[in-house]
């Protein structure tokens, strides 16, 4: 670990940072171009890379757009105790008014 140095953060156009971290990937992961062979290392490098610097000159703080939730209403098929209470009440007043 002490030959790793630390990773300088990356500046210039867009090239010259997908090269530098190129060179960083290529070197840390010296030991699995012997297994794997010269070019297919170098494809699955150039695949690490670009999905590492996927969006990285993307600009930072744009806003969020929140989804509004619609408010979930449950039916029953039987209505409450308190509605059927009050359908008696009036059903019964109008029968003693007839």
């Amino acid at each position: 670990m002490a030959s790793i140095k630390k990773a300088t953060k990356a500046t210039g156009t867009q090239k010259t940072k997908y090269e530098e971290i190129e060179k960083q990937l290529a070197t840390v992961l010296e030991s699995f171009k012997k297994d794997l062979g010269d070019k297919k290392f170098h494809q699955r490098i150039k695949k690490a890379v670009k999905v590492i610097t996927h969006g990285l000159n993307k600009k930072k703080g744009g806003k969020v757009k929140v989804a509004k939730v619609k408010s979930a209403t449950i039916k029953t098929s039987k209505p409450a105790p308190a509605a059927i209470k009050e359908k008696k009440v009036v059903k019964a007043k109008k029968a003693a008014k007839k």
